[in-house]
């Protein structure tokens, strides 16, 4: 990955609230075929083909067609509704484990998500997603 670092985004800390957010609070996989009035915002995380789900991690993958309607749909995101969406999910109590103050740190991976994912549909490129506990 050293050697392709523009093809590599990490989001360590954010992951499991920006799906949250583009799932409308669930934490669960997106299947490729899944009838999601989310999609295709709800494939940018959890979303695509589970090649990996086991106690220590997941890993989905996401087709270049997949990562295409995830570019179109990150770029329309605004800060204001995003804004208003997490607060509502945590009105909610959607995640309990969920450190609510951390909205900019959100906004600014979804930012670079937006980058990554132009990168990659551009370039038609399958994207990876992997995540260890």
């Amino acid at each position: 990955f050293d050697e392709h670092e523009d093809y590599v985004l990490e989001i360590p800390y954010t992951w499991e609230s920006m799906h949250r957010l583009f799932t409308g609070g669930k934490l669960e996989f997106r299947k490729q075929d899944y009838k999601d009035k989310y999609k295709p915002l709800c494939y940018a995380v959890l979303g695509g083909e589970v090649l990996y789900d086991e106690y220590d991690g997941y890993i989905t993958l996401k087709t270049p067609e997949q990562v295409k309607d995830i570019a179109k749909a990150l770029e329309k995101l605004n800060k204001e509704d995003c804004e208003e969406l997490y607060y509502k999910q945590e009105e909610k109590n959607v995640d309990p484990d969920a450190d609510y103050d951390n909205f900019d740190d959100l906004w600014e991976d979804i930012e670079h998500s937006v980058k990554f994912f132009k990168k990659a549909a551009a370039d038609n490129r399958y994207v990876i997603f992997t995540v260890d506990f």
